[in-house]
């Protein structure tokens, strides 16, 4: 059947639906506009729906490229597992990284307005996706880490049964002179930093960067519990500083034990045995 693209363009101005979907509408209704118009108010009518419901079920979606220089993390979500795994689904949120990859944008909002094909915008195939697989599917949030010298990226989703592609971290290292990715113990050293990232419950990637809130929050807390306490106010003093030590060990990457070292040893000592160049975690992205 030849479909006249006067008459999509003109459907796509009463519906407001996308070039794809007017096309097939049409098709379905034999080149009648009214019958098209009907057809797409019913579905915008589910597709609303859909957006009344709750979308539990996330998925997270990473990239990096070959050189390890850059890389995009997506988290989606949906209804069930059982999309949560199609192969439709998957594909979408691949070609998505790629898109990702390709603008500037910095939030889901902007994100569904950039292009996917020709004139449809992203919104519209993921309203096509979600007819196909009659689940509401969002993209809960995404992260993009551009390339920059002498920096390289390293990202890992956790693949256990229980909570398989529901947790990921990208991680951005710095050295100074030589591109870590040609050593592949010292890729390997850095993959399982990450999954400590993954397996942890880190904020920060030192001290330094916790904000002053936050640190004058958790000592008044600290101080808070120990006010009870019958000791002198030196030892009281050094209860709370103890206290703020343990929180930064918890929850400073840097400081925390490596889980895979059999010595006990942090991760700064261990990244001080990496090598003769000075190595920087920069920073890391977890959801």
């Amino acid at each position: 059947m030849i479909i006249n693209w006067k008459d999509v363009k003109y459907l796509r101005e009463l519906t407001h639906q996308g070039m794809l979907e007017c096309k097939n509408a049409l098709k379905e209704a034999n080149n009648d506009i009214e019958v098209a118009r009907k057809l797409l108010n019913v579905r915008s009518t589910e597709g609303n729906e859909k957006e009344a419901r709750v979308a539990s079920e996330t998925r997270i979606f990473m990239s990096v490229d070959r050189f390890s220089s850059s890389g995009v993390m997506v988290e989606a979500a949906c209804e069930t597992d059982f999309v949560a795994n199609n192969r439709h689904f998957v594909a979408f949120f691949d070609t998505l990284m790629e898109l990702i990859y390709q603008t500037t944008v910095t939030s889901v909002s902007e994100l569904l307005l950039e292009p996917w094909n020709g004139s449809d915008k992203i919104k519209d195939e993921l309203n096509r996706l979600q007819h196909k697989l009659g689940e509401k599917i969002e993209i809960s949030r995404f992260d993009r880490v551009e390339k920059q010298p002498f920096h390289s990226v390293y990202g890992y989703v956790h693949d256990d049964y229980l909570t398989k592609g529901k947790k990921g971290a990208l991680l951005v290292v710095k050295q100074t002179s030589i591109e870590p990715t040609s050593d592949l113990a010292f890729n390997a050293l850095i993959h399982k930093i990450v999954m400590q990232i993954v397996a942890t419950e880190v904020k920060y990637v030192s001290r330094e960067e916790v904000p002053k809130k936050v640190r004058a929050a958790c000592e008044n807390q600290f101080e808070e519990e120990v006010s009870v306490m019958a000791v002198e106010a030196k030892t009281k003093a050094k209860i709370v500083a103890n206290k703020l030590e343990k929180y930064y060990k918890q929850n400073c990457l840097l400081e925390q034990d490596f889980i895979f070292s059999e010595e006990g040893m942090s991760i700064l000592d261990v990244l001080a045995t990496v090598g003769k160049q000075p190595l920087l975690l920069k920073r890391f992205v977890k959801y």
